[in-house]
């Protein structure tokens, strides 16, 4: 629970406790700008079923996560944001957005970005894990920073159920609290993926519907490979390898994608904790425990052990 308000400091000493909060907020310390007049900024950030939900209010020119911040911070998080007055243009991987009242955009918080604000701004922001948006999108999708009108729609549908968790997170009880966050986390997630479909709908690309279940039902496998995925769908491995060659993924890279996704569920169902870390990978066909974590990483922008941590809360 964060309350904090600049009024009534001195706007050293403003500018001073308001990066504070921030660096505490997003486990790094990012870079400001700031305008010649007074500073004012306030946050007020609740715990809702294991994320963080809040208000945030401020009129800097400027805010950078730069290599450096990232370096030092510990990341894997997205930030959901919700423009409520002032706009912003915002800078990731080449990519630029700009953002208005009602509007609603998604920052991977583990890749570097800037935020340049036009005058006093208002945002309601989510922080929600990585691994919950990233089951099925590919790392890359958030290399750039998304968009969606709040108006109507979909994003009318995530801005309204954002807005109405914020108003109410005082007055939830723990099970409400966890209800509402698996709400909101399910409706960006259909966000999410209904802009990815269209452009890269990976899973249908695949022409044999054989292939995608043989490999989901050897996946446990951990010998599984081209050969035996061939020999188990009655085609020649040069085919299987041409089943793969419209989409993203390799054959082994789309074994690997499905394992960890796997593993992920494992992670967040609670009927699996009494299962190691170490158990999970294997049961999916990993064997080796520094492997699995350094893939599970690199697609999810989490450590295992953080993923089954944050559910455990």
């Amino acid at each position: 629970m964060i309350d904090f308000s600049t009024l009534d400091m001195r706007r050293s000493q403003a500018r001073e406790a308001w990066g504070d909060q921030i660096k505490a907020l997003c486990g790094r310390a990012p870079r400001f700008g700031f305008r010649d007049e007074g500073f004012e900024a306030s946050i007020k950030i609740r715990d809702v079923g294991g994320i963080d939900i809040g208000h945030l209010f401020h009129n800097a020119v400027e805010i950078a996560h730069d290599k450096r911040a990232l370096a030092e911070g510990r990341c894997g998080h997205m930030m959901l944001v919700m423009q409520m007055t002032g706009r912003a243009v915002i800078a990731q991987g080449g990519g630029v957005t700009e953002i208005g009242p009602h509007d609603i955009a998604i920052l991977d918080t583990h890749r570097p970005f800037t935020c340049r604000f036009d005058g006093a701004t208002r945002q309601l922001a989510a922080y929600i894990p990585a691994a919950e948006l990233m089951t099925r999108c590919p790392a890359n999708f958030f290399a750039r920073p998304q968009r969606w009108s709040g108006r109507a729609g979909i994003g009318g549908l995530a801005r309204s159920t954002l807005m109405m968790i914020a108003r109410s997170a005082d007055r939830f009880e723990h099970a409400d609290a966890v209800h509402a966050r698996r709400m909101l986390t399910d409706i960006v997630k259909h966000m999410v993926e209904r802009e990815r479909l269209p452009r890269d709908d990976r899973q249908q690309q695949l022409p044999d519907h054989r292939i995608r279940a043989f490999i989901d039902a050897h996946l446990a496998d951990p010998d599984l490979g081209p050969t035996e995925i061939a020999g188990g769908c009655g085609i020649s491995i040069r085919r299987l390898h041409r089943s793969f060659a419209d989409t993203d993924w390799s054959t082994c890279g789309w074994i690997r994608h499905r394992r960890l996704a796997r593993c992920r569920e494992d992670l967040l169902d609670p009927s699996k904790d009494g299962l190691s870390i170490t158990q999970i990978a294997f049961r999916w066909g990993f064997n080796d425990a520094a492997h699995f974590s350094r893939a599970f990483r690199s697609e999810y922008h989490q450590a295992p052990r953080d993923v089954r941590r944050r559910t455990a809360h």
